[in-house]
């Protein structure tokens, strides 16, 4: 153990006594509180709304993968995506 060390474990002192009893309080919910209401979106889109894109993941091919390595550690991944978006990690160790 080093001298900047210092246990988490409480002074006898501060400990309760055997015997001791947890002891609950329960506090009551205060009456303005706004109840939750969820968002009502409507199941048919109102017309000339934007409609998402579809993604089209597996025509265009399988991503590319590239380690770079230092010896036995890998050091970058690189994952380019058939789409042509590139993702560059670095690894620390």
């Amino acid at each position: 153990m080093t001298d900047a060390f210092a246990p988490l474990a409480l002074p006898a002192s501060s400990r309760p006594a055997e015997g001791a009893v947890f002891r609950l309080k329960v506090i009551p919910q205060a009456s303005a509180a706004p109840v939750f209401k969820p968002f009502q979106q409507p199941l048919n889109p109102a017309a000339g709304s934007a409609t998402p894109a579809r993604h089209e993941a597996h025509s265009l091919g399988p991503p590319k993968v590239t380690l770079q390595r230092d010896g036995d550690r890998v050091t970058h991944i690189r994952l380019e995506c058939a789409c042509g978006e590139v993702f560059e990690l670095a690894c620390v160790y």
